[in-house]
């Protein structure tokens, strides 16, 4: 009888049946997550700044020489930065993408109370970004003037500003960005850019942070902190001293950075932590929270540091002495799974071998794709191959013949920060049937 391999490809899965058919029903795609890889971007005067989490340098992009803000973008990969009216937007491993340049900006109104820059040039050109989670669209806060620029650089419309910005914080379950003056807070749809809701302040609130996360909006003012509803209201406010930035803590909490003190707050306004800065830290520049872990990263004029959940000093770096002034900050914490799929052999295919090439194909938006970890399993268990890997893809060979029968292939694949994309499948056997 001549025999026959007959494949069916679902997804990341292969069924192969030899002499009869087969039919195969796909289930659902798996992804399994390591400790994620955290990449701390930094806009300094020195440039745009990547550090790993302890502090230490991994490279500087000094063309973005004083920069302001800073932003990520993780499903296109991209860190955007601004400098003066120039915004550039770089792949993870800092290769120029895009770059933008923004009309000159219109002065705001109420640029009162200084001292929540790191120098003259941050306090001048009042800055802040953001990201649509949506489409990737920058929301580029600069002065008086909000800017939306697309993912690849196109100036794409423009919103007038009462006062200069103080922050940004997208809210993508609601549609909307979060847009903070010194004196207001107002929401613009992310698909229209028109003017959505406007919150009502308190007297003697002066804005400085925003941060959305747990159905609410948290606004960090000079002397309190506010955690509002949907709806606008206030659900409570706790007093605060000389607040800078605020974050979520990816617990159902936040982080609040202030002149002298790194505080982890409950849901409820209830201090869990609390950090004194570093003595010679300057003023408060910079807070981002890890979305995995209770872990802040924090800015300063003068000093980077981190700080776990518990309030302990994890890392710290004083830039002083090289007399770089450090303006903000961004984290990116790598929690996301490569694409992987089997492009060869084609779907319901029939070929006369039992030694198949498997042709594989991935990406990966994050740390990117480690090649050498592609590995395949036969019913479940491992299957010895020899692959001719690259940065996108593998062309592999079983080293022994396949047995006959109906069988399951699987592949998976992780990313550099141990993240592993992989696809189980459910099948069952047809009526026998001539391939």
């Amino acid at each position: 009888m001549k025999r026959t391999v007959a494949f069916l490809v679902a997804g990341l899965a292969l069924a192969l049946f030899v002499g009869t058919g087969f039919f195969l029903r796909p289930g659902g795609a798996s992804a399994q997550t390591a400790a994620p890889v955290r990449d701390v971007w930094v806009a300094s005067s020195a440039g745009l700044l990547k550090l790993a989490a302890d502090g230490t340098d991994q490279f500087r992009l000094t063309d973005a020489a004083d920069a302001l803000s800073v932003a990520l973008d993780e499903s296109h990969g991209t860190v955007w930065v601004l400098s003066g009216t120039t915004l550039r937007g770089y792949g993870f491993q800092g290769v120029l993408k895009a770059t933008a340049v923004l009309p000159s900006p219109c002065d705001g109104d109420d640029d009162g109370g200084d001292d929540d820059c790191a120098d003259d040039e941050q306090c001048h050109f009042r800055s802040a970004l953001a990201v649509s989670p949506n489409d990737g669209t920058v929301w580029a806060g600069l002065k008086g003037d909000l800017d939306l620029v697309s993912s690849d650089g196109v100036l794409v419309g423009a919103i007038s500003l009462h006062g200069s910005i103080r922050a940004l914080a997208a809210d993508a379950p609601s549609g909307l960005m979060w847009a903070g003056t010194q004196k207001s807070v107002a929401a613009y749809s992310l698909s229209t850019a028109t003017l959505a809701q406007t919150l009502s302040l308190p007297k003697h609130a002066k804005v400085r942070g925003l941060a959305v996360g747990f159905g609410s909006l948290f606004v960090a003012c000079k002397d309190s902190l506010l955690r509002f509803a949907p709806n606008g209201d206030i659900q409570w406010e706790v007093p605060a001293d000389n607040a800078a930035r605020v974050a979520l803590d990816g617990q159902g909490g936040v982080w609040l950075l202030s002149k002298k003190k790194l505080k982890r707050l409950d849901g409820q306004g209830n201090v869990l932590a609390s950090v004194s800065l570093p003595k010679g830290s300057g003023p408060a520049v910079g807070l981002s929270g890890d979305p995995v872990q209770a872990t802040a990263y924090a800015a300063c004029a003068n000093i980077f540091f981190s700080a776990d959940g518990q309030g302990n000093l994890l890392s710290q770096r004083n830039f002083k002495p090289e007399g770089t002034r450090l303006r903000d900050i961004a984290v990116y914490a790598d929690t996301v799974p490569p694409a992987l799929a089997i492009q060869a052999p084609v779907a319901g295919s029939c070929l006369n071998t039992r030694t198949p090439q498997f042709h594989v194909t991935y990406s990966d938006s994050g740390s990117g794709v480690a090649p050498e970890t592609l590995v395949f399993t036969l019913n479940g268990a491992p299957l010895d191959v020899t692959c001719d890997r690259t940065d996108t893809g593998a062309t592999c060979s079983p080293v022994l013949a396949l047995p006959e029968g109906l069988l399951t292939l699987q592949a998976t694949v992780s990313d550099k920060a141990g993240n592993v994309w992989g696809h189980l499948t459910k099948r069952k056997k047809s009526y026998a049937k001539d391939c």
